[in-house]
């Protein structure tokens, strides 16, 4: 993932269009990731679910869930009486989490394809949505938070995270600076969707560490999860391929520890509670 992955588009294709056709792209490589996403995400996925705090009997909606996130932990708390919409933009990434609700034996889960910014979803018909790292890659943010809210019953929340400060994050910036540096991509729009486009350092942040046996293994890991190296690297010989590897292990903030490569990230975690009176004709909000 990386903070042009959503930037360019093809003249035809409006941005959500594109922000479909890129995820679908890699969706099979965060499936073949995702034991380790989650193992890194793993802080900032207890504090959304501490913060949502689903209960016995509630319905809860999860947005750009992926191949499967904060849904499934969440499945288990809210019981049979309850149940969870695991959804994403992506029909390929739904696809992907409908396989592991499969392996998992969630009953009280169900997958759909939703665009967070139009859900297409009845109004104030969940208690919860909770969103790990989906909002700021939406081509509107407040858009998709606005949707947030209208789904939402009264007193619903939502526990969402995005990841902090892109200086603090060079596992997932490396590989777009060395392509920029190159000349492969042109530099990304800093306020344009992608993983940084919220990196407000006001809200609350939670440190996450990446943990790799080598670079290589980061290596193969960004080949993974980003469709414009993906994309990159398709076209480019093998002498070109290594000069965006070792562009990129340049670029990154790494640690050695007991033999591993750690390279630390921030995220920032925000829990939001529905106001009782909705907003009124003038605009107003209770």
């Amino acid at each position: 993932m990386s903070s042009s992955d959503f930037v360019s588009a093809p003249a035809d294709e409006d941005a959500t269009a594109a922000s479909r056709r890129r995820w679908g792209a890699v969706a099979g490589g965060w499936a073949r990731q995702r034991g380790r996403f989650a193992e890194v995400a793993a802080p900032v996925t207890d504090a959304l679910v501490t913060f949502l705090d689903p209960r016995p009997g509630e319905r809860i909606l999860e947005l750009a869930a992926g191949p499967g996130g904060v849904g499934v932990h969440v499945a288990r708390l809210v019981g049979d009486r309850g149940s969870v919409l695991v959804s994403d933009l992506a029909p390929e990434m739904v696809d992907a989490a409908r396989a592991q609700v499969g392996e998992l034996g969630l009953g009280n889960v169900e997958t759909r394809v939703v665009d967070g910014q139009d859900t297409g979803l009845p109004s104030e018909s969940f208690d919860g949505v909770v969103c790990r790292f989906g909002y700021m890659l939406m081509p509107d943010p407040v858009r998709g938070l606005a949707e947030t809210a209208r789904v939402l019953r009264s007193e619903g929340r939502v526990a969402f995270a995005v990841w902090g400060d892109r200086r603090a994050n060079s596992w997932g910036t490396a590989a777009t600076h060395a392509l920029v540096e190159l000349g492969l991509v042109e530099p990304p729009d800093p306020y344009g969707p992608g993983p940084f486009a919220l990196d407000d350092p006001d809200r609350l942040a939670a440190a996450v560490a990446w943990r790799f046996p080598s670079t290589e293994a980061w290596w193969e890991v960004m080949r993974d999860l980003s469709s414009t190296l993906q994309e990159a690297l398709a076209t480019a010989d093998p002498a070109g391929a290594a000069a965006v590897r070792d562009r990129a292990v340049g670029h990154l903030d790494l640690r050695r520890v007991a033999g591993e490569v750690v390279v630390d990230g921030v995220a920032r975690v925000a829990l939001a509670r529905v106001a009782l009176d909705r907003a009124t004709e003038d605009g107003r909000s209770g």
